[in-house]
């Protein structure tokens, strides 16, 4: 066959809206055509006609008119022999187990058999690629070979074969139209696509075309994306591609070429299994599979093969793209009748990519989902941990999947507060009885009593459907109490495993997951997600990763990028993926990424092991991409590591400058490194020193006559150390049970001095249960063994020394034991028994008791760590108070303690008492501790003297003080040795510890507000509304002062405490109020905060606030304050009735 000559002629037309075409003078010129039976469509039909606005104005879109019939298709029988040729040589090039062979000869069970593969196929296949799908199809004929093992299915065996594949309203089309099928139309499939489309619900026009083509060998079209892009293209055809006109004309295409009679022709050049096959017979399974095989492979959305393709040759979109001047122009015009009206103008002509036309993509809607992970848990192992999972509807998105309990489309300015309100609703909802959120706050959970324990923010995770943009905000809800998951609701149940009726039809509304069983449960991606990150924080609390500790102290716990394949690699790993120096410009990276992704493109390879090795390179060729195209990762990867990308940042870390970003993240790094170096020995040390100073307080014991310096000398000659000790142990993690420790410990008195080594070994058997056994390495051989047991309610612990080859040492034993008293409240029993040389018996009883002085100003509970540091540091803490009797051999002693901690200072204050036969001893003691330092003070007045003890700490490195102060029982000794530190600390405490925690509390609360406006746009939000009520408060005002009413000059919403009022954290609500106004009164309801007011956001998040209104009434200025719960009623009662009267 002779090649077609190509001539392009174009009709462009005016840019002058007066008229459609411009009225000059034209030479025609008629063109040939190679054959009589082929119109060249793009030579002869079309021509051009250029506007002199268009020659002025060459930037400008051309908009090219042409006749109708150039959207048909011209030497059909050509076409269509070219496209089977093609696909005769291709047609096993992609292995796809669902393409096979159209057999003429199989027999009606065998063609619904490969009606039901071929639909299986097509489903799965929309919105999906054939990679993916492969294994999915493999899966699910194995399970379901047949129609009628599908229709015997339930929806949960489905949607656990379709787990990961997407879009699950496709697994439950097939399902309901398997059952439909065997239910009605006897387990066949009808054999035309007209019955396939009309009888089974969830088959289109699409999906029965190709069935009833590739199956039963019926003349019908199809019409996918391949197939329409393709098809478009073929047909230089740039309409809107949803638009019903060019749907009808694209189908037609179509239609032509499947329903056209079988065109045999004669090729010398062609072998027999090729042209000779397709002379016989024409398929029109065949047909339909070319085209889509065609568009995927070949005709692609971007750079598309167009020197391969089959169907160049009559490409009227290929025939366009060539340069014009290369081709004279034929400017014959067609009738007016016959001209296209459908075409927009193409912008480009130079490429075959402008076909089809751009549809305007809908933008995805943004929705905020609150998400609660219920637990409830009886020990942290595995098997006593349940996850609550509830069943989807039927119908709509992500249908009978199973999913965390989840609010959806909440407002996205709901606050902090609100979080956990959302989730005890469900709680209430779902579990029978109902609980109270926090319940547990004031009680603590025990076997018969089932409370919701805390709940926990986790993060948001964002996932995308199709349509809509999800953000699902996750907090973790955990439960305690009770022997067993708490019932469900009437119409739901408890189960003990995930699925363990999962060859059943029964379908489950609600059902208690174990912990290992929940990624196996029949959920969707984006509740996978949340299961991860809900798993990535229980793991990082419980056994926090030395560098993401460092780390997390500067961001939010959240992991976004880790490291690749869950293993960490070497230094600049990433670096050496892309083949690039650590000095490498951003143009460098993008070339590079863009080059190896060519390569290692999974769709580029034909044989299942080198799809599976390019998948993994090309997985990491994205991850270093990712990385080193962002500024800010790149610098957390040079100087962090593959640890740094562990966090999910802060955005204030990312506005940073570089120079400031690069020391924070040095400093990190060393102390990581430092802190990773000491934990590999632990290394602890304790020096202990007894002073002795009882000269410098006791009487003076010499002459009278000497002088004050003689004096103070004589005394200080008396200062002397009366014991000193040190002990170094170092420890080692053998396993995540078993640790190793060695122990030296010299020790030095006034007439004996010794060294000791000893080894230690601790194995921890369970959470409740550990041992411990330690022995010295020299002689003699003494030997301590203990073991203990602590639940929430009973802690037993034993312990024993003994000497094992020399009888005649003293051994020793103890036991104790502790138990709490009542159900519901904190006292604790304590028994101890002390077996040895001198025998002791003691009891005591524990009594705690916690306290809270802070208020909030919507009576609910905020979320843990939410709320800002008060300025005093005295609104959380405990009182502890305890007493008992303890046996000496058999002389009694009572004993007794009570004293307070101030948590948020880690502040403790002791004073305790022991009184026995040997007289009264007082002990009282104040210690502090942060996170890395500790000290102590202890003084004990006893019959015998007065002893001081301190103790400091950092780092685990200890110094102990015992000082002597006076061998003779001294109250006034005693008593200046508590009031003079406490003075200073009393003092330090007023003029150094508020102001700094005031600043700490203004930070703590500037950061909340700020994460709260970045995360929902509540600023943005307010200033909207402010200015929407901007008019209606405007004529309020003109109104009140004509009548002398009721007139808001300044009204502030902010801090409650005047020492806080900062302007950054109040705002101004005069507009907002002054619009509320009726009638010359303002009257907002109490009980509930201000922030849900029109023109109101929250400045201060999880901190009491209060309005301040300063008002004009009957002339008269006033000012009114109140705190946010409190009712607002203005004016008073009797200044409105003074005002009506004299309008009156």
């Amino acid at each position: 066959m002779a090649p077609r000559s190509r001539k392009r002629a174009e009709v462009l037309s005016s840019n002058d809206d007066d008229s459609d075409y411009v009225t000059e003078s034209r030479t025609r010129k008629r063109t040939k055509t190679t054959s009589g039976s082929t119109r060249s469509r793009v030579g002869k039909e079309r021509l051009i006609v250029e506007s002199s606005a268009c020659k002025e104005s060459a930037e400008k879109p051309k908009l090219v008119q042409h006749p109708k019939s150039l959207h048909t298709i011209c030497d059909l029988g050509q076409v269509r022999n070219a496209l089977l040729g093609w696909f005769a040589g291709v047609h096993d090039a992609r292995e796809m187990p669902w393409r096979k062979r159209y057999n003429p000869n199989l027999n009606p069970d065998e063609r619904n058999q490969r009606a039901y593969e071929v639909w299986v196929s097509e489903v799965m296949l929309q919105q999906t690629q054939v990679v993916t799908v492969i294994p999915y199809y493999n899966r699910w004929m194995g399970k379901f070979p047949t129609i009628e093992r599908l229709a015997e299915s339930n929806i949960e065996q489905v949607n656990a074969l379709w787990k990961g594949l997407g879009y699950y309203s496709r697994a439950s089309r097939l399902l309901a139209g398997a059952q439909k099928v065997v239910k009605e139309l006897g387990g066949r499939l009808p054999g035309n696509a007209a019955d396939l489309q009309d009888k089974v619900p969830g088959i289109g026009r699409y999906s029965a075309g190709a069935i009833c083509s590739i199956a039963y060998g019926e003349r019908v079209p199809v019409l996918d994306g391949n197939v329409h892009r393709l098809l478009s293209r073929f047909l230089a055809l740039h309409a809107p591609p949803k638009a019903k006109a060019t749907l009808d004309i694209l189908w037609g295409a179509a239609t032509e070429l499947v329903e056209a009679k079988d065109l045999r022709f004669s090729d010398p050049d062609a072998n027999d299994d090729v042209a000779g096959a397709m002379a016989r017979t024409q398929y029109p399974g065949d047909i339909n599979q070319a085209l889509i095989e065609l568009g995927s492979t070949v005709c692609r959305v971007r750079d598309p093969r167009c020197d391969i393709c089959p169907l160049h040759t009559w490409c009227c979109a290929l025939s366009l793209s060539h340069d014009p001047k290369d081709e004279k122009k034929s400017i014959d015009l067609p009738d007016m009748e016959d001209l296209c009206s459908l075409c927009e103008p193409v912008s480009d002509q130079s490429a075959v990519t402008a076909y089809p036309m751009k549809a305007d993509r809908k933008k995805a809607r943004v929705e905020l989902d609150v998400v609660s992970v219920v637990e409830w848990r009886l020990s942290l192992a595995p098997d006593r941990r349940w996850f609550l999972l509830v069943r989807r509807p039927e119908s709509g998105l992500l249908a009978g999947l199973y999913e965390f309990p989840t609010t959806v489309n909440v407002s996205k300015s709901i606050s902090r507060a609100a979080l956990p309100k959302l989730a005890a609703e469900w709680v209430s909802k779902v579990i029978k009885p109902a609980i109270e959120p926090f319940e547990c706050a004031k009680q603590d959970a025990d076997d018969n009593n089932l409370c919701l324990k805390d709940i926990i923010a986790v993060g948001d995770v964002d996932h995308v459907f199709s349509h809509i943009k999800k953000t699902y905000r996750v907090q973790w809800v955990i439960l305690e109490g009770d022997q067993g998951p708490p019932e469900l609701a009437t119409e739901l149940y408890v189960v003990n495993q995930a699925f363990p009726d999962s060859d059943s039809n029964v379908t489950k509304g609600a059902m208690w997951c174990s912990l290992n069983e929940v990624s196996e449960a029949n959920i969707g991606t984006g509740v996978m997600k949340i299961w991860n990150l809900v798993k990535e924080k229980w793991e990082r609390s419980r056994t926090p990763d030395c560098k993401a500790q460092q780390l997390q102290r500067m961001s939010q716990e959240q992991p976004e990028v880790g490291p690749i394949d869950g293993v960490e690699h070497e230094r600049d790993y990433l670096y050496s993926v892309l083949n690039l120096p650590k000095a490498a410009s951003q143009h460098e990276i993008n070339e590079r990424h863009r080059s190896l992704s060519l390569i290692f493109h999974p769709d580029k390879q034909h044989d299942d092991k080198s799809k599976e090795v390019a998948t993994r390179t090309f997985l990491e060729i994205q991850k270093a991409y990712q990385v080193l195209s962002d500024p800010f990762l790149r610098e957390v990867y040079d100087i962090l590591g593959e640890p740094g990308l562990s966090v999910k940042w802060n955005e204030s870390f990312r506005r940073k400058p570089t120079e400031e970003l690069r020391d924070i993240l040095k400093g990190v790094e060393r102390d990581t490194r430092e802190k990773q170096l000491k934990d590999q020995i632990h290394p602890r040390g304790r020096l202990e020193c007894s002073l002795d100073v009882s000269s410098l307080f006791a009487p003076y014991p010499g002459s009278a006559q000497d002088s004050l310096v003689r004096r103070l000398e004589n005394r200080l000659e008396d200062v002397h150390i009366a014991a000193c000790s040190l002990r170094h142990s170092i420890h080692r993690r053998l396993n995540d049970k078993t640790v190793l420790a060695f122990v030296t410990r010299l020790s030095r008195q006034e007439k004996q001095s010794g060294v000791l080594f000893m080894g230690t070994i601790r194995h921890q058997f369970s959470p409740r249960l550990s041992s411990e056994i330690t022995t010295t390495l020299l002689a003699p051989h003494i030997c301590k063994w203990s073991a203990d047991y602590d639940d929430d309610d009973n802690s037993i612990s034993l312990k024993t020394s003994f000497t094992p080859f020399r009888a005649n040492l003293s051994q020793s034993a103890s036991l104790t034991l502790s138990r709490r008293l009542f159900p519901h409240r904190h006292e604790r029993g304590v028994l101890s028994i002390h077996a040895a040389q001198h025998p002791q018996l003691a009891f005591n009883v524990l009594l705690p008791s916690p306290f809270s002085l802070a208020a909030f100003s919507d009576g609910e509970r905020p979320p843990p760590g939410s709320v800002p540091p008060s300025v005093s540091g005295l609104a959380y803490g405990a009182i502890h108070k305890s007493f008992g009797i303890v046996f000496n051999s058999v002389l009694p002693k009572l004993v007794g303690e009570t004293g307070v901690t101030f948590t948020e200072l880690s502040l403790q204050l002791k004073i305790g008492f022991e009184l026995g036969l040997e007289g009264l001893t007082w002990l009282f003691t104040g210690s502090w501790s942060n996170e890395s330092s500790e000290i102590t003070a202890t003084t004990m007045l006893n019959p015998v003297g007065v002893v001081l003890k301190l103790d400091l700490a950092y780092l685990e490195q200890h110094l102990t003080l015992p000082v002597i102060l006076s061998h003779q029982h001294s109250p006034t000794i005693a008593l200046c040795s508590v009031v003079v530190p406490s003075t200073a600390l009393v003092l330090g405490y007023h003029f150094i510890l508020k102001p700094r925690r005031r600043s700490q509390r203004l930070a703590h609360i500037r950061a909340a507000r700020r994460e709260q406006e970045e995360d929902s746009g509540a600023q943005r939000e307010r200033d909207a509304v402010v200015a929407l009520l901007r008019d209606a408060s405007r004529r309020h005002v003109q109104n009140e002062y004509a009548r002398g009413g009721l007139i808001i000059l300044e009204a502030t919403y902010g801090l409650i405490d005047k020492g806080d009022r900062i302007n950054d954290l109040s705002q101004d609500v005069t507009v907002s109020l002054q619009a509320l106004v009726r009638n010359s009164q303002l009257h907002i309801p109490g009980d509930h905060p201000k922030i849900g007011l029109q023109g109101f956001s929250d400045p201060a998040p999880f901190a009491l606030k209060a309005l301040r209104i300063r008002y004009l009434f009957n002339g008269r200025e006033h000012y009114a304050e109140m705190s946010d719960d409190a009712p607002i009623v203005l004016p008073l009662a009797g200044m409105y009735e003074k005002i009506s009267r004299t309008g009156n």
